[in-house]
């Protein structure tokens, strides 16, 4: 199982069919068919860019509908610019709980290897490490591979975040199932 599509499809056949019929299962399909195509960098790119979007139109979701509200997403000196600004807020307005921002604090330091250093990949021993700390997927031994656990989560994540509902004060909570994905 090399393929992406194939591993999420064979871990994800009965847990997320609850997702089927969910509003932004659409575009979570289109994402997913595009990470399947990509190296590990841009798996690795794609998914936070992919994230960070989903988090906008959370926190945007949760804001007054003011015109005003979409500079604190872009310019220069945007407060809410960067990923990491973007998860904290998501969490301190409880759109995120804690399980999914510690989930998206680990993704964005793999990202930011990535994007940082040409040389990294996912036998990097930093990375194994960083992929070792993911948690939204059952492999309680670490014996999937780090490109693996990175697949299982990121793709864990964007399904949560793109089928629950951006609604103001909605919070997004992480369905649990006794430690399996």
């Amino acid at each position: 199982m090399s393929r992406p599509t194939e591993l999420i499809n064979s871990v994800f056949a009965d847990k997320y069919s609850v997702f089927a019929d969910k509003p932004g299962t659409e575009e979570f399909t289109r994402y997913l068919s595009r990470f399947n195509d990509e190296s590990d960098r841009g798996a690795v790119m794609i998914a936070a860019s992919m994230m960070d979007d989903l988090l906008r139109r959370k926190i945007i979701a949760d804001l007054e509908p003011v015109r005003q509200a979409k500079l604190l997403f872009d310019g220069l000196s945007a407060p809410l610019g960067s990923l990491s600004a973007k998860m904290l807020m998501a969490y301190t307005l409880g759109l995120i709980d804690e399980r999914m921002f510690k989930e998206l604090r680990t993704i964005q330091k793999i990202r930011n290897r990535f994007a940082h250093d040409i040389h990294v990949d996912f036998k990097d021993d930093s990375i194994k490490d960083l992929c070792g700390n993911l948690t939204f997927m059952n492999d309680p031994e670490k014996k999937l591979p780090a490109r693996n656990r990175f697949d299982l989560s990121s793709v864990t994540t964007i399904l949560l975040l793109s089928t629950k509902p951006a609604e103001p004060g909605a919070g997004l909570k992480i369905p649990t199932n006794e430690g399996k994905v």
